[in-house]
């Protein structure tokens, strides 16, 4: 039997996350989540600050799970890849609380703590915002045609569930394209600011 790949396993692992429920502790040599649903705990990730270690323990539960998506034997994403993931869900679900619903809010919050890369596109010049290292959406537009392009990933399909937001609302291209394109303005500052500071 053929094992999906990395790409697959992160859709299906995303996919039970949004389903579950997370708890959060912090102490003072690390951070930790606890990740559960109504039948039990399906994993815990804990990340030790002291020793710079990401630390993932399932359970059989979680097990169960993926073996219902034919991924047995052990196969699991990256402890630091889960970790970000996990955090970023749990933010994303605290302030869903706040958003009402609101579909605008909710690419402005992905936005926050995503990077955001330039490729051009059939024209269009793109936008890719991903979220540890995994595309959420992308945004163009093309100055010939005067026209935004949209595509939406796995990811931000997940976060809508996270958030109870209907997936046939959209966001305001041209104003999402203005905030995303701002943000990787913004990224590449940053980073020459510090190639500077290396230098």
């Amino acid at each position: 039997m053929t094992q999906p790949s990395n790409q697959k396993i992160y859709e299906i692992f995303s996919e039970i996350m949004t389903y579950s429920k997370i708890k959060y502790a912090e102490e003072g040599i690390g951070e930790a989540y606890v990740v559960y649903n109504d039948k039990g705990i399906l994993f815990d990730i804990v990340f030790n600050r002291i020793e710079k270690r990401y630390i993932f323990n399932h359970y059989d539960l979680l097990t169960k799970e993926l073996a219902k998506h034919g991924i047995t034997g052990g196969v699991y994403l990256n402890p630091q890849t889960i970790f970000e993931t996990v955090a970023f869900s749990y933010k994303v679900r605290k302030i869903a609380m706040n958003t009402n619903k609101d579909v605008y809010k909710l690419y402005q919050t992905t936005l926050i703590d995503s990077d955001v890369s330039f490729e051009m596109r059939k024209g269009f010049k793109t936008y890719v915002v991903s979220t540890n290292g995994i595309p959420a959406y992308a945004i163009g537009y093309n100055p010939q045609i005067k026209k935004c392009g949209f595509t939406r990933y796995e990811l931000m399909k997940a976060l809508y569930k996270i958030c109870d937001i209907n997936m046939d609302q959209k966001p305001d291209y041209p104003s999402l394209y203005k905030k995303t394109k701002d943000s990787y303005l913004a990224q590449i500052a940053v980073e020459n600011i510090y190639g500077l500071e290396i230098e």
